[in-house]
């Protein structure tokens, strides 16, 4: 496949991209009092008492037979001792980024922007119905997941790049100035060599990232990616630039 000289020089791109007391039992009034005859006038020894002997026990007191049994005394719920208590592990403010994540953001940040600017072209430039539908559908999931990445780092104590980054500004600089087949042979073997380099880049957070959430971003991403490089794939083996 022979490219033009300007398609030729773009398509090498690749996108970095939460006791009840028991009260006591007071005294009953009706108690007898017995007096003491006669008045104590001296400390009585209580070895010198006179122990009863011949004291009848009671054979036919009444047992109470209607007591009502408590049922709703309060129980203090037990408690999860702190060291009890699982720590978080799927935090998002974990501590600092690691360098591994930092570089997917910037680096999943600015492909993202590059994809949406270059989509919006094929979009209105493209010369077969499949580059534009491609550059539809790259406006439609890099802002998509654009989004979901710029929120999770703003939630990690970052931020995403809002537009691509200069390299890539000059590719979407030179497509904006072709049109028809041209800005086909131009976008198409550049947007196959940038899923290239972004399938990998997501493979590998999703395999070795630090942060869960991103970890987890990856992998709900990939597939996304996956298909669209099967898709750009089948349009650069239709695609024709000769003559």
């Amino acid at each position: 496949m022979r490219l033009p000289m300007l398609a030729a020089a773009v398509a090498g791109a690749v996108m970095l991209g939460t006791v009840p007391a028991s009260a006591a039992p007071g005294e009953d009034p009706t108690d007898p009092v017995v007096p003491i005859d006669p008045p104590i006038s001296a400390p009585i020894d209580p070895s010198d008492l006179p122990m009863p002997t011949d004291m009848p026990m009671p054979t036919d007191m009444p047992m109470p037979t209607d007591m009502p049994v408590p049922t709703d005394t309060a129980t203090p719920a037990p408690t999860d001792s702190p060291s009890d208590t699982p720590a978080p592990t799927d935090t998002a403010a974990s501590g600092p980024l690691s360098a591994q994540d930092s570089a997917f953001v910037l680096a999943a940040g600015y492909g993202g922007n590059f994809e949406v600017a270059a989509g919006s072209l094929a979009k209105a430039r493209g010369y077969s119905a499949g580059v534009r539908d491609f550059g539809a559908k790259m406006i439609s999931d890099h802002n998509r997941a654009g989004t979901k990445l710029s929120i999770l780092a703003k939630s990690l104590g970052t931020s995403t790049p809002d537009l691509p980054d200069s390299a890539q500004q000059n590719i979407i600089n030179a497509w904006s100035r072709l049109e028809g087949l041209l800005f086909d042979c131009a976008y198409v073997p550049a947007e196959y060599l940038d899923h290239l380099g972004a399938v990998a880049l997501f493979e590998n957070e999703a395999a070795h990232g630090d942060n869960p959430d991103l970890v987890r971003f990856a992998r709900e991403t990939l597939p996304t990616l996956q298909e669209h490089k099967r898709m750009i794939t089948s349009a650069l083996s239709a695609l024709d630039c000769n003559g």
